[in-house]
């Protein structure tokens, strides 16, 4: 019979002693770390590029662009600046490269391409005779392929402009034209809502920090504490094993009794782990006005789920512990498991892009993807509906149960096993064989 003190004793123990190690207090740090490293760097290397003006050389075969060019570009530069001095953006200075013959185009690309190399200019581009009579196609040439403002400033703003020429045939000024091209804002707006006596309320701006960086870090922070707290299960039980102490617990406590109370504990420090992050995470988003872009709801489920991914993954974890004899071979058998376990990974952009997507819906159903893939479309706009929510909690449970079940099978033959590890194979006989 399974006694639930033994169980409680073991689990007490692991956590006493993860709470205890240097191991922990470096794990607690390395969340925020990572964090402020995240959010940091991309500013101060964005700040270091984005600001940097950089000069773009146009050959204008059709002769009628460029000055209307130049003008677009002074707004653009004007608009970078904040009103105390300070560069907020991207700027560009143009240069006018006369359109060569024909026989010397080829010559002027190498000549223009060699500036660049130079870091004399950073690209130049030609606007081709046929824009108003062709495709609209501009050339741009680079060897920064990955900067992507200039190329949507010319993309975008050529497009414009041979709209503005053509309006210019009806003898429309220069700055009226300017002005009929100006480039669009958008303005990115909830749903409207119904209000008292069920009128239509105010529509509220659609915030990016609530609509995708909640999201991300809730998925994020459930990962990072899964990885860092059951993965550790394989090494703790594979020396037990080799050491040979596992042998002398199991004179006391069954093997099951054994494997529960370490997934036990390991789901204690999980919980540790969540409050001490939520905890700063909430007084930060409040610090910054963003106190309510988590509901309560949400960071219930978050802890159901995040339970059900520790006790899945480190079943998975101590069984193959268990089988493995050493190292190498623990790693082979995990190598299969692990791409299972990213699934949640390969896919998090795809359903952040569309939540509703059939994609979405179906791997957030995926059991042992559910509960980081849910808790992240919980977060999202639309949410899922409550039939996707409890189908997904079902089979999430169901898969939480099958997995401790076999895994205690495994790690109840594996842990007494000394020499050869196991093979999927083997594992799978010692399930059926019980």
């Amino acid at each position: 019979m399974i006694s639930v003190n033994k169980i409680w004793t073991v689990a007490s123990t692991e956590f006493a002693n993860a709470v205890r190690s240097k191991a922990f207090l470096i794990g607690v740090m390395l969340v925020p770390l990572m964090g402020v490293i995240g959010a940091v760097v991309p500013k101060l290397a964005g700040d270091e590029t984005d600001k940097v003006e950089r000069r773009v050389a146009v050959i204008d075969e059709t002769n009628r662009i460029y000055p209307l060019l130049q003008l677009l570009t002074d707004q653009w530069n004007a608009r970078q600046v904040a009103k105390d001095g300070t560069i907020t953006g991207p700027r560009f200075r143009l240069e006018h490269i006369p359109t060569p013959t024909p026989d010397r185009a080829d010559d002027v690309r190498l000549q223009l391409s060699d500036r660049v190399r130079a870091h004399d200019i950073f690209a130049f581009a030609e606007l081709p005779a046929s824009l108003f009579t062709d495709t609209l196609r501009i050339r741009y040439y680079t060897d920064s392929p990955t900067h992507q403002a200039l190329p949507r400033f010319l993309e975008q703003g050529v497009g414009r402009l041979v709209i503005a020429e053509r309006l210019r045939a009806a003898n429309v000024d220069q700055q009226t034209l300017i002005a009929l091209v100006k480039e669009l804002q958008l303005d990115r707006l909830e749903l409207v809502q119904r209000g008292a006596g069920g009128r239509a309320g105010q529509a509220k701006s659609s915030d990016p920090i609530r609509s995708f960086v909640t999201p991300f870090v809730l998925m994020f922070l459930m990962f990072v504490i899964v990885m860092s707290t059951a993965s550790p299960l394989l090494n703790s039980v594979m020396e037990e094993k080799m050491t040979r102490i596992s042998e002398v617990m199991l004179g006391s406590v069954s093997p099951f009794e054994l494997m529960a109370g370490k997934l036990l504990g390991v789901v204690f420090v999980s919980m540790l782990l969540s409050v001490i992050y939520l905890s700063g995470a909430y007084g930060f988003a409040v610090y910054k006005g963003y106190g309510d872009a988590v509901t309560m709801p949400q960071i219930a489920w978050f802890f159901v789920y995040l339970t059900m991914a520790i006790l899945i993954y480190g079943s998975v974890f101590i069984a193959v512990g268990a089988s493995a004899s050493d190292l190498k071979d623990a790693q082979a058998l995990m190598t299969p498991c692990m791409v299972l376990f990213m699934t949640p990974v390969f896919l998090w952009m795809p359903i952040i892009r569309a939540p509703g997507s059939t994609l979405a819906v179906v791997g957030s159903l995926i059991p042992f993807a559910t509960p980081m893939l849910m808790t992240l479309r919980m977060a999202l706009s639309p949410a899922p509906t409550a039939w996707q929510i409890a189908l997904g909690f079902v089979l999430a449970l169901a898969c939480t149960t099958l997995f401790v079940w076999a895994g205690g099978r495994v790690f109840r033959t594996g842990i007494l096993m000394q020499g050869k590890s196991a093979t999927f194979a083997e594992m799978w006989r010692w399930v059926r064989a019980g």
